[in-house]
């Protein structure tokens, strides 16, 4: 029960920290119509989580890559990842996107 509670908890932690990634990434990149987190670890020595992400533009690419976030990370700054920089366009998207976090709720940005 009490590790339930306490991955219940990260999961909660990881979608806010997954909301903050997602407009850093919309005000990176232009075009883009979803950003989708699937899959998330937690570093229990460091605190720090790490979130892969898919993003789909207006032409349909799809680009993956994963997103370290600290402790303190609720800044709302630009994109830092981990790996290859996605092959998007970069710019600011305008238009409202639909973003599907973790725990498989769903938000429009």
């Amino acid at each position: 029960k009490e590790s339930q509670g306490k991955e219940k908890q990260v999961l909660q932690e990881t979608v806010k920290k997954e909301r903050v990634a997602a407009q850093q990434i919309k005000n990176t990149f232009s075009d883009i119509q979803e950003i989708h987190f699937w899959e998330y670890t937690k570093n229990p020595l460091t605190g720090h989580i790490t979130v892969s992400v898919s993003v789909e533009t207006d032409d349909v690419k799809k680009s993956e890559f994963d997103v370290d976030m600290g402790e303190n990370d609720d800044r709302d700054e630009k994109y830092s990842g981990s790996g290859e920089l996605p092959k998007l366009i970069e710019g600011k998207t305008e238009n409202k996107i639909k973003v599907i976090f973790s725990d498989q709720s769903e938000e429009v940005l």
